[in-house]
Protein backbone atom coordinates (compact mmCIF):
# COMPACT_ATOMS: atom_id res chain seq x y z
CA UNK A 1 0.00 0.00 0.00
CA UNK A 2 1.48 3.33 -1.10
CA UNK A 3 1.43 6.38 1.16
CA UNK A 4 1.43 9.77 -0.58
CA UNK A 5 2.78 13.02 0.82
CA UNK A 6 1.13 16.18 -0.48
CA UNK A 7 3.27 19.16 -1.38
CA UNK A 8 1.98 22.75 -1.65
CA UNK A 9 3.72 24.92 -4.20
CA UNK A 10 3.86 28.26 -2.34
CA UNK A 11 5.25 30.11 -5.32
CA UNK A 12 2.37 28.95 -7.50
CA UNK A 13 -0.12 29.86 -4.77
CA UNK A 14 1.26 33.40 -4.44
CA UNK A 15 1.30 33.81 -8.21
CA UNK A 16 -2.33 32.69 -8.45
CA UNK A 17 -3.43 35.08 -5.69
CA UNK A 18 -1.61 37.93 -7.39
CA UNK A 19 -3.07 37.20 -10.80
CA UNK A 20 -6.59 36.80 -9.41
CA UNK A 21 -6.31 39.57 -6.84
CA UNK A 22 -9.26 41.46 -8.27
CA UNK A 23 -11.53 38.49 -7.65
CA UNK A 24 -10.71 37.86 -4.00
CA UNK A 25 -10.40 41.57 -3.19
CA UNK A 26 -13.83 42.19 -4.74
CA UNK A 27 -15.29 39.26 -2.81
CA UNK A 28 -13.77 40.54 0.43
CA UNK A 29 -15.08 44.04 -0.25
CA UNK A 30 -18.63 42.74 -0.81
CA UNK A 31 -18.51 40.77 2.44
CA UNK A 32 -17.21 43.80 4.34
CA UNK A 33 -19.91 46.04 2.84
CA UNK A 34 -22.60 43.64 4.03
CA UNK A 35 -20.86 43.33 7.39
CA UNK A 36 -20.86 47.11 7.86
CA UNK A 37 -24.63 47.20 7.34
CA UNK A 38 -25.10 44.33 9.79
CA UNK A 39 -22.77 45.74 12.47
CA UNK A 40 -24.34 49.19 12.32
CA UNK A 41 -27.80 47.64 12.70
CA UNK A 42 -26.88 45.73 15.87
CA UNK A 43 -28.73 47.37 18.80
CA UNK A 44 -26.48 49.13 21.29
CA UNK A 45 -26.41 47.91 24.88
CA UNK A 46 -25.53 49.78 28.06
CA UNK A 47 -24.33 48.32 31.35
CA UNK A 48 -25.11 49.80 34.76
CA UNK A 49 -22.91 48.77 37.69
CA UNK A 50 -23.11 48.76 41.46
CA UNK A 51 -20.69 47.79 44.23
CA UNK A 52 -22.20 45.92 47.17
CA UNK A 53 -20.84 45.14 50.61
CA UNK A 54 -22.41 42.48 52.86
CA UNK A 55 -23.93 43.97 56.00
CA UNK A 56 -22.40 43.00 59.33
CA UNK A 57 -25.21 41.17 61.05
CA UNK A 58 -25.30 40.58 64.77
CA UNK A 59 -23.73 37.28 65.70
CA UNK A 60 -25.24 35.43 68.65
CA UNK A 61 -22.38 32.92 68.90
CA UNK A 62 -21.36 34.26 72.32
CA UNK A 63 -24.83 33.59 73.63
CA UNK A 64 -25.02 30.13 72.11
CA UNK A 65 -21.65 29.15 73.54
CA UNK A 66 -22.77 29.78 77.13
CA UNK A 67 -23.05 26.73 79.37
CA UNK A 68 -25.28 26.31 82.39
CA UNK A 69 -24.27 24.80 85.72
CA UNK A 70 -25.44 21.36 84.61
CA UNK A 71 -23.12 21.38 81.63
CA UNK A 72 -25.96 21.94 79.16
CA UNK A 73 -24.90 24.33 76.41
CA UNK A 74 -27.34 26.97 75.26
CA UNK A 75 -26.32 26.05 71.70
CA UNK A 76 -27.85 22.62 72.25
CA UNK A 77 -31.05 24.22 73.49
CA UNK A 78 -31.15 26.60 70.52
CA UNK A 79 -30.57 23.76 68.07
CA UNK A 80 -33.37 21.70 69.56
CA UNK A 81 -35.69 24.68 69.07
CA UNK A 82 -34.66 25.14 65.45
CA UNK A 83 -32.50 28.19 66.12
CA UNK A 84 -29.11 28.85 64.54
CA UNK A 85 -26.06 30.74 65.69
CA UNK A 86 -24.12 30.86 62.45
CA UNK A 87 -24.34 34.64 62.20
CA UNK A 88 -23.56 36.93 59.32
CA UNK A 89 -21.78 34.43 57.08
CA UNK A 90 -24.92 32.33 56.69
CA UNK A 91 -27.04 35.38 55.87
CA UNK A 92 -24.53 36.46 53.24
CA UNK A 93 -24.48 33.00 51.64
CA UNK A 94 -28.29 32.96 51.53
CA UNK A 95 -28.28 36.41 49.92
CA UNK A 96 -25.79 35.34 47.24
CA UNK A 97 -27.79 32.23 46.37
CA UNK A 98 -31.07 34.18 46.31
CA UNK A 99 -29.54 36.81 44.04
CA UNK A 100 -29.70 34.55 40.96
CA UNK A 101 -32.42 32.10 41.97
CA UNK A 102 -35.34 31.49 39.62
CA UNK A 103 -38.01 31.98 42.28
CA UNK A 104 -36.72 35.39 43.36
CA UNK A 105 -36.08 36.65 39.82
CA UNK A 106 -39.56 35.62 38.67
CA UNK A 107 -41.16 37.18 41.75
CA UNK A 108 -39.21 40.39 41.13
CA UNK A 109 -40.28 40.61 37.48
CA UNK A 110 -43.92 39.95 38.37
CA UNK A 111 -43.98 42.52 41.17
CA UNK A 112 -42.67 45.39 39.03
CA UNK A 113 -44.20 44.22 35.70
CA UNK A 114 -40.81 44.15 33.99
CA UNK A 115 -41.90 41.59 31.37
CA UNK A 116 -42.03 44.19 28.60
CA UNK A 117 -38.68 45.71 29.63
CA UNK A 118 -37.00 42.29 29.55
CA UNK A 119 -38.49 40.66 26.43
CA UNK A 120 -40.64 43.32 24.76
CA UNK A 121 -37.97 45.87 23.77
CA UNK A 122 -36.21 45.59 20.43
CA UNK A 123 -33.85 48.57 20.73
CA UNK A 124 -33.41 52.09 22.08
CA UNK A 125 -33.22 55.12 19.77
CA UNK A 126 -30.49 57.34 21.17
CA UNK A 127 -31.28 60.34 18.99
CA UNK A 128 -34.76 60.92 20.42
CA UNK A 129 -34.61 58.79 23.58
CA UNK A 130 -37.33 56.50 22.25
CA UNK A 131 -37.79 52.86 23.15
CA UNK A 132 -38.78 50.65 20.21
CA UNK A 133 -40.83 47.57 21.09
CA UNK A 134 -41.36 44.32 19.26
CA UNK A 135 -44.58 43.97 17.29
CA UNK A 136 -46.07 41.48 19.77
CA UNK A 137 -46.21 44.13 22.53
CA UNK A 138 -48.30 47.32 22.52
CA UNK A 139 -46.72 49.95 24.81
CA UNK A 140 -49.82 52.17 24.66
CA UNK A 141 -52.24 49.57 26.01
CA UNK A 142 -49.39 47.77 27.82
CA UNK A 143 -50.66 44.45 26.52
CA UNK A 144 -49.10 41.53 24.65
CA UNK A 145 -50.67 40.30 21.42
CA UNK A 146 -51.19 36.93 23.11
CA UNK A 147 -52.72 37.61 26.52
CA UNK A 148 -52.08 34.01 27.62
CA UNK A 149 -48.41 34.13 26.68
CA UNK A 150 -47.23 36.04 29.76
CA UNK A 151 -48.34 33.27 32.13
CA UNK A 152 -47.03 30.35 30.10
CA UNK A 153 -44.20 28.29 31.58
CA UNK A 154 -42.13 28.83 28.44
CA UNK A 155 -42.45 32.62 28.65
CA UNK A 156 -41.59 32.73 32.38
CA UNK A 157 -38.49 30.60 31.73
CA UNK A 158 -37.42 32.81 28.81
CA UNK A 159 -37.81 35.86 31.06
CA UNK A 160 -35.57 34.28 33.68
CA UNK A 161 -32.91 33.23 31.14
CA UNK A 162 -32.84 36.65 29.52
CA UNK A 163 -32.60 38.40 32.88
CA UNK A 164 -29.77 36.17 34.10
CA UNK A 165 -27.93 36.57 30.79
CA UNK A 166 -27.94 40.34 31.28
CA UNK A 167 -27.07 40.12 34.99
CA UNK A 168 -23.46 39.59 36.04
CA UNK A 169 -22.17 39.25 39.59
CA UNK A 170 -18.42 39.37 40.30
CA UNK A 171 -17.27 38.46 43.80
CA UNK A 172 -14.12 40.15 45.06
CA UNK A 173 -11.59 38.66 47.47
CA UNK A 174 -12.11 41.59 49.84
CA UNK A 175 -15.73 40.55 50.38
CA UNK A 176 -17.26 43.12 48.04
CA UNK A 177 -19.41 42.22 45.05
CA UNK A 178 -19.71 43.99 41.72
CA UNK A 179 -23.12 43.59 40.10
CA UNK A 180 -23.84 44.60 36.50
CA UNK A 181 -27.01 44.75 34.46
CA UNK A 182 -27.08 45.27 30.69
CA UNK A 183 -30.00 46.67 28.68
CA UNK A 184 -30.72 48.47 25.44
CA UNK A 185 -31.81 51.56 27.38
CA UNK A 186 -29.24 53.06 29.78
CA UNK A 187 -32.00 54.50 31.98
CA UNK A 188 -33.74 51.15 32.26
CA UNK A 189 -30.43 49.41 32.98
CA UNK A 190 -29.88 51.70 35.98
CA UNK A 191 -33.51 51.52 37.09
CA UNK A 192 -33.75 47.73 36.97
CA UNK A 193 -30.43 47.24 38.77
CA UNK A 194 -31.31 49.67 41.58
CA UNK A 195 -34.78 48.18 42.02
CA UNK A 196 -33.35 44.65 41.97
CA UNK A 197 -30.90 45.27 44.82
CA UNK A 198 -33.55 47.11 46.87
CA UNK A 199 -35.99 44.26 46.34
CA UNK A 200 -33.35 41.70 47.34
CA UNK A 201 -32.72 43.52 50.62
CA UNK A 202 -36.45 43.74 51.33
CA UNK A 203 -37.04 40.10 50.41
CA UNK A 204 -34.28 38.84 52.72
CA UNK A 205 -35.35 41.20 55.49
CA UNK A 206 -38.91 39.83 55.41
CA UNK A 207 -37.54 36.30 55.31
CA UNK A 208 -35.38 36.96 58.38
CA UNK A 209 -38.21 38.65 60.27
CA UNK A 210 -40.49 35.70 59.55
CA UNK A 211 -37.88 33.30 60.91
CA UNK A 212 -37.29 35.39 64.03
CA UNK A 213 -41.04 35.71 64.68
CA UNK A 214 -41.34 31.93 64.48
CA UNK A 215 -38.42 31.51 66.90
CA UNK A 216 -39.90 34.00 69.35
CA UNK A 217 -43.32 32.31 69.31
CA UNK A 218 -41.68 28.92 69.84
CA UNK A 219 -39.63 30.20 72.80
CA UNK A 220 -42.61 31.94 74.38
CA UNK A 221 -44.61 28.73 74.03
CA UNK A 222 -41.89 26.72 75.77
CA UNK A 223 -41.62 29.25 78.58
CA UNK A 224 -45.40 29.47 79.07
CA UNK A 225 -45.61 25.69 79.42
CA UNK A 226 -43.99 26.01 82.85
CA UNK A 227 -40.47 24.61 83.19
CA UNK A 228 -39.34 23.28 86.56
CA UNK A 229 -35.65 23.73 85.73
CA UNK A 230 -34.81 27.28 86.81
CA UNK A 231 -31.44 27.28 85.06
CA UNK A 232 -32.97 26.09 81.79
CA UNK A 233 -35.72 28.68 82.20
CA UNK A 234 -33.06 31.40 82.58
CA UNK A 235 -31.23 30.29 79.47
CA UNK A 236 -34.41 30.22 77.40
CA UNK A 237 -35.21 33.74 78.56
CA UNK A 238 -31.72 34.81 77.47
CA UNK A 239 -32.25 33.26 74.02
CA UNK A 240 -35.66 34.93 73.78
CA UNK A 241 -34.17 38.32 74.61
CA UNK A 242 -31.49 37.80 71.98
CA UNK A 243 -34.05 36.82 69.34
CA UNK A 244 -36.14 39.91 70.13
CA UNK A 245 -33.04 42.11 69.88
CA UNK A 246 -32.12 40.56 66.51
CA UNK A 247 -35.64 41.20 65.29
CA UNK A 248 -35.51 44.85 66.28
CA UNK A 249 -32.18 45.27 64.50
CA UNK A 250 -33.40 43.46 61.38
CA UNK A 251 -36.57 45.53 61.21
CA UNK A 252 -34.64 48.79 61.58
CA UNK A 253 -32.11 47.99 58.84
CA UNK A 254 -32.59 50.00 55.65
CA UNK A 255 -30.19 47.76 53.71
CA UNK A 256 -30.56 44.35 55.27
CA UNK A 257 -28.27 42.07 53.26
CA UNK A 258 -26.17 44.36 51.07
CA UNK A 259 -25.03 47.95 51.49
CA UNK A 260 -24.65 50.00 48.32
CA UNK A 261 -21.07 51.26 48.35
CA UNK A 262 -21.88 53.58 45.46
CA UNK A 263 -25.01 54.76 43.70
CA UNK A 264 -26.01 53.44 40.29
CA UNK A 265 -25.11 55.87 37.53
CA UNK A 266 -26.92 55.94 34.19
CA UNK A 267 -24.28 54.63 31.72
CA UNK A 268 -23.33 57.07 28.98
CA UNK A 269 -21.05 54.88 26.85
CA UNK A 270 -22.28 51.66 25.30
CA UNK A 271 -20.86 48.35 26.47
CA UNK A 272 -21.81 46.49 23.28
CA UNK A 273 -21.44 45.91 20.43
CA UNK A 274 -17.69 46.31 19.98
CA UNK A 275 -18.04 47.37 16.36
CA UNK A 276 -14.34 47.94 15.68
CA UNK A 277 -13.44 44.48 17.01
CA UNK A 278 -16.22 42.88 14.98
CA UNK A 279 -15.11 44.61 11.77
CA UNK A 280 -11.47 43.63 12.26
CA UNK A 281 -12.45 40.01 12.86
CA UNK A 282 -14.77 39.94 9.86
CA UNK A 283 -12.11 41.58 7.66
CA UNK A 284 -9.50 38.96 8.59
CA UNK A 285 -11.84 35.98 8.21
CA UNK A 286 -13.39 37.22 4.95
CA UNK A 287 -9.97 37.92 3.42
CA UNK A 288 -8.63 34.47 4.29
CA UNK A 289 -11.83 32.81 3.12
CA UNK A 290 -11.84 34.69 -0.21
CA UNK A 291 -8.19 33.80 -0.83
CA UNK A 292 -8.83 30.14 -0.01
CA UNK A 293 -11.80 29.92 -2.37
CA UNK A 294 -9.77 31.63 -5.10
CA UNK A 295 -6.99 29.07 -4.70
CA UNK A 296 -9.46 26.16 -4.78
CA UNK A 297 -11.04 27.42 -8.02
CA UNK A 298 -8.04 28.74 -9.94
CA UNK A 299 -5.06 27.11 -8.25
CA UNK A 300 -4.61 24.00 -10.38
CA UNK A 301 -1.23 22.41 -9.83
CA UNK A 302 -0.63 24.05 -6.43
CA UNK A 303 -1.21 20.76 -4.60
CA UNK A 304 0.70 17.71 -5.86
CA UNK A 305 1.45 14.22 -4.68
CA UNK A 306 4.95 13.15 -3.78
CA UNK A 307 5.25 9.39 -4.24
CA UNK A 308 7.71 7.83 -1.77
CA UNK A 309 10.54 5.78 -3.18
CA UNK A 310 9.75 2.04 -3.22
Amino acid sequence: MNNFNYIIDLEAAITTLYEKKRIWILATSCILALAVVWVIDIPEEYTASLTLAPTKSEKDSSLYSQTNSSGLEVGSIGSSLGLSGNGASTETNIALVTLESWSFVDQFIRKYNFEDEILGIERWNKSNDEIIYFSNYDPISEEWSDSQLIESAWFRWELYKEFIDELEVVYKKNGLAEIYFTHYSPKLAAKILTTYVDELNEYLQIRKLTTLDKNIRNLELRLSSGLNNADLNQKLNAILAQQIRLRVLAEAADEFAFVKVNQVMIPYFRSAPKRAVLMIGIAVISTLLSMLITLLIFGQGILSKNEPAS
